[in-house]
C-alpha cells in the first residue's frame, strides 16, 4: 500500500512492538465501543477479528516486518458513513490510547499525522 505520509521504519520497535501495539489497539476499541457518539458504527462487527485485524494493520502502519494483505481502506470502510465529526472523535481516542501507554507526544504526532492521511480513503466512499 502507497500513503502520502511516511512514519518513521523504525517506530514499530521503538514503542515496543507488537505486543505495545496490540496493547494500544484493545485500549483503543475499549474506549470507541463505550462512547455512544462512535460506538453504532461497530454495530455486527466481531470485535475480536477487528482488534486481532487492526494490530496487525497498525504493526504494518508503524514498520513492522510483517506485511499486511488485507481490504483497502475503502473497502473496509465502504458503506459504513463515517462522519468528519466521528473521525475526529475516533482519533482522540487514538491519542487517549497512545498516551495513556506513555507514547511521547513527538511519535504520537507523527502517528496521527499520518492517520489524517488516510481520511480521504476512509470517509471517500
Amino acid at each position: 500500500m502507497q500513503y502520502p505520509y511516511e512514519l518513521d521504519d523504525n517506530l514499530f520497535e521503538k514503542l515496543g512492538g507488537e505486543e505495545a501495539v496490540r496493547a494500544v489497539v484493545n485500549e483503543f476499541y475499549d474506549r470507541v465501543l463505550n462512547d455512544s457518539r462512535v460506538s453504532g458504527i461497530f454495530d455486527g462487527v466481531d470485535m475480536n477479528i477487528l482488534r486481532s485485524h487492526q494490530t496487525i494493520f497498525m504493526s504494518f502502519m508503524l514498520g513492522s516486518p510483517v506485511k499486511f494483505e488485507g481490504k483497502t481502506l475503502r473497502e473496509a470502510h465502504k458503506g459504513l458513513g463515517i462522519t468528519s465529526e466521528e473521525y475526529e472523535i475516533i482519533l482522540d481516542h487514538l491519542n487517549g490510547a497512545l498516551k495513556k501507554f506513555n507514547v511521547g507526544i513527538e511519535e504520537r504526532a507523527k502517528i496521527l499525522a499520518f492517520v489524517r492521511t488516510l481520511k480521504p480513503f476512509i470517509m471517500g466512499q
